[in-house]
């Protein structure tokens, strides 16, 4: 008999496109909340043709592009003592990071190149057109509790993150299992009990 081992990988994308492609797209399905739900998106170019758009859909909401309106980023008031939702989303360019085509799991770590806000998934920020990459994080606000179905089109790879961050269990290996040991315990006497005892 085997047992598996288990080990706790990073954060799970709900969308995952990425590879070096052509337009291309993706989608995945989440259960949600009405309100606010953090969002964050990875997208990178190698060369040559580029491109990204961001769809979704749910309880009385039909496939579309994700609106302006329903997209934020927090901001603190000039005092530093409110945070504030605001429309539109952060994002972070970088000019390294990418191997083989694929992007790394995140970019921390990572010097970006240029930030700054956009009011959308806007890939005409970035620093230049070949081997960049942006990250777009903010929050993606929701009408009604329900399924909710998100997908990128995007040239080159691009990753969709929505809600909190899940976690996945990954196989990294395979052991036989530990033949059984048998242990003997120690029984208490209790008093009274002992022998000879009255």
């Amino acid at each position: 008999m085997e047992k598996t081992k288990l080990a706790f990988g990073r954060k799970v994308p709900l969308v995952d496109n990425d590879g070096l492609h052509e337009m291309f797209e993706r989608s995945g399905m989440v259960s949600l909340k009405a309100g606010k739900h953090p969002i964050d998106l990875l997208w990178f170019n190698s060369s040559a043709g580029r491109g990204l758009e961001v769809y979704y859909s749910g309880p009385d909401l039909p496939r579309q592009t994700i609106p302006d309106s329903a997209l934020f980023h927090t901001q603190v008031d000039p005092a530093g003592t409110n945070t504030n939702f605001v429309n539109g989303l952060n994002y972070s360019c970088y000019e390294s990071g990418l191997t083989n085509g694929v992007l790394p799991p995140d970019f921390s770590g990572l010097p970006a190149v240029k930030t700054g806000t956009v009011p959308n998934f806007d890939i005409n920020v970035t620093s230049r057109s070949d081997d960049v990459a942006l990250e777009f994080t903010g929050y993606v606000e929701l009408a009604r509790d329900g399924l909710y179905s998100f997908s990128t089109r995007s040239d080159d790879g691009s990753r969709l993150f929505v809600g909190e961050p899940q976690r996945r269990l990954e196989v990294i290996g395979m052991a036989p299992m530990p033949p059984p040991q048998f242990h003997h315990l120690p029984v208490p006497v209790r008093r009274g009990t002992e022998q000879g005892g009255g």
